[in-house]
């Protein structure tokens, strides 16, 4: 049986694993694991998304890889206070939206190891936030965990 570290970093988890040191670690951010990957130090076995990455093409899915309904994925959003206005929530989601159309934000995006969102509409990420908050939230309860 393999000796498991546990690090407590996420930095030094992969670096250790990279170098042969640390222990298993089933899910790190892109941006940390490529380099390593690159390098031949580790070899990615699947992504985490229901779709194949834009930036690790040739990496299999969870289900491509034999784990059905697996879905793990980083995500970021903008968020404002409960009584902004409608027209400034507008006018950032539409800036938001010409970012992340813009091309140079794509390239920068797809540089640091992620797929450009799609901006999508504010009831959608509205809808998306509490899918995930459901879904993370039955995990915890099944675990015996407390949200707080």
């Amino acid at each position: 049986m393999r000796n498991r570290v546990v690090l407590r970093q996420p930095r030094a988890r992969v670096r250790g694993i990279a170098q042969g040191t640390g222990a298993d670690y089933p899910s790190r951010a892109v941006t940390m694991v490529i380099p390593h990957a690159q390098a031949g130090k580790l070899r990615i076995l699947a992504t985490s998304g229901r779709t194949r990455s834009t930036v690790l093409k040739d990496v299999p899915t969870m289900a491509e890889a034999g784990v059905k309904d697996y879905e793990v994925i980083g995500w970021w959003g903008l968020f404002a206070p409960a009584k902004t206005p409608r027209a400034v929530l507008d006018r950032l989601h539409g800036e938001l939206a010409r970012a992340l159309a813009s091309p140079a934000v794509a390239e920068r995006l797809k540089a640091l190891g992620t797929d450009v969102p799609p901006a999508g509409s504010m009831a959608a990420a509205r809808d998306f936030v509490r899918s995930q908050s459901e879904k993370f939230r039955v995990l915890v309860d099944a675990a015996g965990g407390r949200i707080d």
